[in-house]
């Protein structure tokens, strides 16, 4: 395939762009740009330019490397964890707001093409997130895998312990995670609404209670009826 003219004067300033991701410009051919450059069009310039083509797919194929990529990261930190943990910890690392940060922080945004009308009244945190995806989508199609993951570790990667070490240390998790040390069974909180619009709630382990506690939500009393039971079982 061959560049039109806007293409490539848009190319002269993304690939700069690209180069501070070390990336390796300078022998591509005209399809790989291509696949570059529809990384960074949103479906409104594409609307516009009959001939050019939004990044919508590229997204696609990069949501797919971002859920597999995280996945990957999670088994090798802890290869023995509740399926339920791992997956809350893999949503909030690739939480559309999560993506979206990066996609600032890195400027991606700066370098999007659109139409002039499409974000008159503001741009949402999904479109922003897109095109972080659909960056790394572009990228693995244009440098392979290895080049992909490298460049998520050293984006992406940056937010996994933090967003690790916060679920990790929630009390709901640490109880679990205490259990599991010698047995695959799960942690069971029953809970209920009391007449003065709080909730109790109490914890059990194989049909053995330890805690209870109290709050003015679901979510409130299951966490103290764990920090209650964890107390008890540090006695």
């Amino acid at each position: 395939m061959k560049l039109s003219k806007e293409d490539i004067i848009f190319w002269n300033s993304l690939s700069l762009f690209l180069a501070n991701f070390n990336l390796d410009v300078s022998s591509l051919d005209d399809k790989q740009k291509y696949i570059l450059i529809t990384a960074f069009t949103h479906k409104s310039f594409s609307n516009e330019n009959k001939n050019s083509h939004h990044n919508d797919y590229l997204e696609f194929i990069g949501d797919g490397l971002l859920q597999f990529i995280t996945t990957e990261w999670i088994a090798k930190k802890n290869p023995w964890w509740e399926s339920g943990l791992a997956t809350k910890l893999r949503s909030s690392i690739v939480d559309k707001n999560n993506l979206a940060k990066l996609a600032k922080k890195y400027h991606l945004f700066q370098h999007l093409r659109h139409s002039k009308s499409a974000f008159i009244n503001g741009i949402n945190q999904k479109t922003i997130s897109n095109l972080y995806e659909a960056f790394i989508g572009a990228i693995y199609i244009v440098y392979g895998l290895n080049i992909a993951m490298q460049i998520t570790n050293d984006t992406l990667g940056l937010t996994f312990e933090e967003h690790y070490n916060s679920q990790h240390s929630h009390p709901k998790n640490v109880l679990q995670e205490f259990f599991q040390k010698s047995s695959a069974s799960n942690v069971e909180y029953i809970t209920e609404q009391l007449p003065n619009n709080t909730f109790g709630s109490i914890v059990k382990f194989e049909n053995i209670q330890y805690g209870e506690g109290f709050g003015k939500s679901k979510k409130e009393a299951e966490t103290k009826a764990a920090i209650d039971a964890l107390e008890k079982l540090k006695k």
